[in-house]
C-alpha cells in the first residue's frame, strides 16, 4: 500500500479488513479506472456498464438524469444537473449550460457530448466538434425519435425503452378537467377558478415572461387538456403585462423554475388573481421526469 495515503482521509477500512478508497481520494486521483470502487465518484456502475461504454458528457439537465437512469455512462454534467442527487454528486460538473471549463472538459476525454439547442449555445457545439449530438426538443412528439437516437448512438436498450414509454405517452390525449384539479400543482396561493377563459404560465420576473404552445411546457398543457385555455402568441416567449390581464377570466400558474416564484408567494398572492405555484420540473425536464408524470395522470386520457 501507498505510504503517503492518509486512512480516514485517503481511505477507510471495512469490516473485512479491506482497503476502501475514499470518493475525495479517487476524484483527486483525476480517473477511474472502471473498476467498480465502492465509492466511485464518476458514475461508474459495473452492473449497467462494461469497460466498453462510452463515455458521455451531457449538459443538459433534463437528459442527464435520463442517461444516469438507463445506466450510461456519464462522466461530466453541468451545475444544474441536479438529479438524481445520490449519483450526480460524484460525476464532474464544468460549469452552467451556456459555458463551461474547457480545461476540465477535456480531462473527461468524452466519447460523446449531449447538448440540447434550447439550453445550450452553438459555440458550445462547435467547440465539442464531432463529439457533439444535439437535440431540439419543443414538443412531446419530440422526444420518443431524440431519445430513440440516443439510444443508437449509445447503444443502449434502457435507453431504447425509455423512448418507447414516450412514444406510447404521446398517443394520449387527455380530458379538459377543472383547473382546481391539475396535476403539477405544488401549493394554490389563491383560490382557483375553474370558470377561467385562459391559463397563463410564467416562467420569469421582470418582465412576467409566459409560454405559448410551440414550447414542450406549451405541449404539455395541451397533452393535459388545456391547451384551449392558453391565448395564441407570436413568440414562444412572450412578455405579458399582468396589470392588462382580467382576475375574473385568468389563472395565472407560477412554475418553481427557472425563476425561484417559490420564495415569492406573499407577493404573488397579492395580485389578485387565481393562482398556483407549480412543479417546474415536471413541465419542462423533457427526460424521465416528464414522462413519469405523464404516466401517472395517463388514467385521465379522454
Amino acid at each position: 500500500m501507498n505510504s503517503s495515503l492518509i486512512k480516514g482521509q485517503d481511505y477507510t477500512v471495512d469490516d473485512n479488513g479491506m482497503m476502501v478508497f475514499t470518493a475525495d481520494y479517487l476524484l483527486r486521483r483525476g480517473y477511474c479506472c472502471e473498476s467498480g470502487c465502492r465509492n466511485c465518484p464518476y458514475g461508474f456502475s459495473k452492473q449497467h456498464r462494461t469497460r466498453d461504454s462510452p463515455r458521455v458528457v451531457s449538459l443538459v439537465p433534463s437528459w442527464t438524469e435520463t442517461l444516469i437512469e438507463a445506466g450510461v455512462h456519464v462522466v461530466g454534467r453541468t451545475r444544474y444537473c441536479v438529479h438524481p442527487s445520490s449519483s450526480v454528486m460524484h460525476i464532474t460538473h464544468l460549469g452552467g449550460t451556456k459555458m463551461i471549463d474547457e480545461k476540465e472538459f477535456f480531462k473527461l476525454n468524452a466519447d460523446l457530448v449531449i447538448l440540447d439547442q434550447e439550453e445550450n449555445t452553438r459555440e458550445m457545439a462547435t467547440f465539442c466538434g464531432e463529439r457533439a449530438h444535439v437535440t431540439h426538443i419543443t414538443s412531446i412528439a419530440d422526444v420518443a425519435p431524440a431519445v430513440s437516437l440516443m439510444a443508437q448512438k449509445l447503444q443502449s436498450q434502457s435507453l431504447q425503452d425509455i423512448a418507447n414509454r414516450w412514444q406510447e405517452i404521446s398517443k394520449y390525449s387527455q380530458r379538459c378537467r377543472p383547473i382546481s384539479e391539475m396535476p403539477g400543482v405544488i401549493d394554490w396561493l389563491t383560490p382557483p377558478d375553474n370558470g377561467s377563459k385562459q391559463l397563463i404560465y410564467c416562467i420569469w420576473k421582470k418582465p412576467y415572461m409566459t409560454v405559448s404552445k410551440d414550447t414542450f411546457i406549451g405541449s404539455i398543457l395541451m397533452h393535459l387538456g388545456y391547451g384551449g385555455l392558453i391565448p395564441s402568441y407570436n413568440e414562444k416567449y412572450p412578455i405579458v403585462d399582468i396589470d392588462h390581464l382580467d382576475p375574473k377570466e385568468t389563472t395565472l400558474l407560477f412554475s418553481s423554475e427557472p425563476y425561484p416564484f417559490d420564495r415569492e408567494r406573499d407577493q404573488i398572492a397579492q395580485l389578485g388573481f387565481p393562482a398556483a405555484l407549480v412543479d417546474g420540473e415536471v413541465f419542462s425536464w423533457f427526460g424521465i421526469r416528464t414522462l413519469r408524470f405523464l404516466e401517472e395522470n395517463k388514467a385521465l386520457k379522454s
